[in-house]
C-alpha cells in the first residue's frame, strides 16, 4: 500500500515535469537581446575559450578576481559558475554554444520548478480551484524569460526560493527538519544575493 501511494504521487510529478521541459523547449525565447544575456554568453565564452576581447565585456559588474571571470559580479557568482559548468559540458560533447548553455538550464529548470510549485500548492491544504489559481499565479511570474530558455541569471535563484518555499511550508506544517529550508535558504543567496530579501522570513 506504501509503495502503491507513492506511486500515484510520483508519477502525476514525474509526468508534470516531463511536459514542462518538453513545452518550455519547444516555445523557447530564440533572441536573447534583452538585459544582460549578451554579456553573459560573452563572459562564460571569454572564460571557456579565451577568445572573445575583454573590451566586448561592459565592466561594470567586474567584481571577482578570477581568470576567465573578471566581469562576473559576486552577487550571482554560484549563478555563473553553474552555467560555465554546463556550458563546458555541453561545448565539449556537443558544440554547444553558450546561449544553448542557458537555454539547456533553464529549461531543464522549468522540469523542477513547476513540480514544486504545484507540491507547494498542495502543501497548503487548499481547494481544488484555489491550488490551481495560486499555481497560476506563481507560474506565470517571469514564465518566459526564466524558464522558457532566456539567459537570465535570476533563473536558478528563483528555482531554489521555490524550493526554500516549499520546504518552509512542509517545516511550519511539522513535516521536516529545518536544515531543509535553510539549505534552501543558503543555496538561493549563494546563486543571487537578491534571496537575502528572504530572510526576514
Amino acid at each position: 500500500q506504501p509503495v502503491l501511494r507513492c506511486r500515484a504521487v510520483v508519477w502525476p510529478r514525474m509526468a508534470l515535469a516531463g511536459v514542462s521541459v518538453l513545452l518550455a523547449y519547444t516555445f523557447r525565447d530564440r533572441t536573447h537581446h534583452l538585459g544582460d544575456s549578451d554579456k553573459w554568453f560573452s563572459v562564460l565564452e571569454h572564460a571557456l575559450l579565451q577568445d572573445v576581447p575583454v573590451a566586448a565585456i561592459p565592466a561594470h559588474h567586474s567584481r571577482l578576481d578570477l581568470p576567465g571571470f573578471e566581469f562576473v559580479n559576486y552577487q550571482q557568482a554560484l549563478d555563473l559558475i553553474i552555467h560555465f559548468q554546463i556550458y563546458r559540458l555541453g561545448y565539449n560533447w556537443w558544440g554547444w554554444t553558450a546561449a544553448e548553455a542557458y537555454e539547456w538550464t533553464s529549461c531543464l529548470a522549468a522540469g523542477v520548478y513547476f513540480p514544486v510549485l504545484w507540491s507547494l500548492a498542495g502543501a497548503l491544504e487548499l481547494r481544488l480551484r484555489e491550488r490551481l489559481t495560486l499555481f497560476g499565479f506563481l507560474a506565470a511570474l517571469g514564465l518566459s524569460q526564466l524558464f522558457f530558455g532566456y539567459g537570465e541569471s535570476y533563473t536558478l535563484v528563483t528555482l531554489a526560493m521555490a524550493l526554500y518555499g516549499l520546504y518552509a511550508v512542509r517545516h511550519l506544517k511539522g513535516e521536516i527538519s529545518l536544515a531543509y529550508p535553510t539549505a534552501c535558504l543558503l543555496l538561493a543567496c549563494c546563486c543571487h544575493l537578491l534571496a537575502l530579501s528572504l530572510s526576514p522570513s
